[in-house]
Order: C-alpha cells, then structure tokens, then sequence
C-alpha cells in the first residue's frame, strides 16, 4: 500500500473538494494523509483511506516558533517523512505573487527526496521572467506535471516530466442524483 502526503487548498471550496475525493477514489488502496485546519474537515471525514491531520493550535504554534528559527514548514516536513510520495492537486496554485519565486513549502517537497507529482493546475498568471524560470527548474526536479490546459504545457512542454489532460474534475462524470463521481478523467 502506497502512502501518499496530498497537499491542496482545503478549504471547503467544491472544486479542490472534488479533486481530493476523484484521488480518494482512484487510489481505494493508498492511505492519504491531509494537513487541514479543524473547521474545513467535514468534507473528508467519511473518505476511509484519508488519514486527517487537523492543523490546530498547538501546531500552528510550534510551526510559528520553528519558522522564527529557520526551520519553515515543520508540521508538513514531519508528515511527508512518513509518507512515499508528495501528490500536489489544485486549479490556480502556480499564480505569481509579488517578487516571489518558489515557496518554502515547494522547496521542502524537493528536500524529502520523495517522489512529487502535481496534477490538474494551470501556470499563472506570472509577472518576471524570474518567476517562470524558477518554476521550470522546479518542474524538471519533480516526477510529473499534468497541466490542465495547453498554454500552460507549452510553457514547459520541453520538459519531459510535463503533459497535459483534460481537468481532472471537469472531466469527471457526475451522477445527478446523488454527485457521486462515477467515472474519472485521466491523471
């Protein structure tokens, strides 16, 4: 059984929540650790294999002080060191915010050694050049990129570890009656 550290926006938004459950269920077998603050847990809570991590207090706290002493990201880094692989899902996570290149808790992902794949973004939108650059170094350094549209690929489409596929969500089939995900779109 494969373990496997999800990172998205858990936030009660309908278009991750279905990204996370598409992956649930793609992977009955894989045990699937969250990192998700207490109040946006509900909608995991009946997915057998996700083991929640509630992100309380007590370890916002102790990321807070570590992070003062240069150690950023702990309560994330302790999860990945217990998991095989690093599986990053979401819409609109490569936007460009201020002067900023790759985030600490990307640059962590690449420090665990373990495999990383991302699936179902787009890139951007971006200001410098220096911000896209800093992305394809990090996307040569990881196992697999699946872009949802194709300017996005075809900024890195050089990169063989780069591909793209019909959005994972959108591509899903949807049973009316109940929003059961009945068929999924390629991962």
């Amino acid at each position: 059984m494969s373990k496997i550290y999800l990172a998205s926006y858990f936030r009660k938004n309908l278009g991750d929540d279905l990204f996370v459950k598409t992956i649930v269920n793609r992977y009955p077998n894989s045990s699937i650790t969250i990192l998700v603050e207490p109040k946006f847990t509900e909608p995991y809570a009946d997915m057998p294999n996700v083991k929640i991590v509630k992100y309380v207090f007590y370890r916002r706290l102790l990321n807070r002080f570590l992070s003062i002493i240069g150690i950023k990201n702990f309560i994330e880094r302790k999860l990945i060191s217990k998991n095989d692989l690093i599986v990053e899902i979401g819409g609109s996570i490569f936007q460009q915010v201020a002067e900023e290149t790759i985030t600490s808790r990307r640059l962590n992902y690449l420090k665990s050694n373990k495999p990383i794949f991302i699936i179902g973004s787009n890139f951007g939108p971006f200001t410098t050049n220096d911000y896209y650059k800093a992305y394809k170094e990090y996307f040569s350094k990881v196992n697999g990129v699946v872009f949802r549209d194709k300017e996005s690929f075809s900024l890195f489409s050089e990169l063989p570890v780069v591909d793209v596929a019909p959005d994972v969500v959108l591509g899903a089939t949807i049973a009316k009656s109940n929003n059961e995900i009945l068929k999924y779109g390629r991962l």
